[in-house]
């Protein structure tokens, strides 16, 4: 929702949502409230749905950002903004290491961009409370039963206790990795 309301901050940018329901509770609670948040402000919203079982031996996550990819291949020709921020790129980068797979989460692919991977999530999350921009929480991120949960909620704080920098230092590989940015 901030990088939502960050793009229609600008009225000459035409803008469609689109969400990817990955048939859970929270992602069902997600669709109903993006239903009504682009009905209520006149935005088109496209919703696709999870609709194929999970092959035994494929991580969840993967599994679901297979899914999700698959599905915005239907939108090549438009651009699509998401909200990864720096704390998701950190997750990632601290899980990747963790499997021998040290790893950035790229600037774009294909016509996905991710322009706010140098923003930490409480800039976000101070953005959508100045302009008072609804959001919901997803709950299942307090279940350390996945992975990257386990890394945001436990590991961090405490990789954060040994350097509390690791933010910068992977906001510098991100730099590094893209000039661009």
């Amino acid at each position: 929702m901030a990088a939502l309301s960050f793009i229609l901050n600008n009225p000459t940018n035409k803008v469609e949502v689109i969400f990817f329901n990955h048939n859970t509770p929270t992602s069902n609670k997600a669709e109903a409230f993006l239903r009504h948040f682009c009905e209520k402000t006149g935005l088109t919203l496209h919703i696709g749905h999870l609709d194929v079982e999970k092959p035994p031996g494929c991580s969840t996550e993967d599994f679901w950002r297979e899914q999700r990819y698959k599905y915005f291949s239907n939108f090549k020709d438009k651009p699509i903004i998401t909200a990864h921020h720096l704390d998701d790129v950190v997750e990632f980068y601290v899980f990747s290491s963790i499997n021998g797979q040290v790893r950035i989460t790229p600037y774009e692919r294909e016509n996905i961009i991710r322009p706010f991977l140098l923003t930490k999530k409480e800039e976000l999350v101070g953005w959508c409370k100045r302009k008072k921009v609804p959001w919901i929480e997803d709950e299942t991120n307090k279940d350390n039963d996945h992975p990257r949960n386990r890394i945001r909620n436990v590991i961090l704080p405490e990789i954060k206790k040994i350097n509390p920098g690791i933010q910068k230092v992977v906001a510098k590989k991100i730099k590094n990795k893209y000039n661009a940015l």
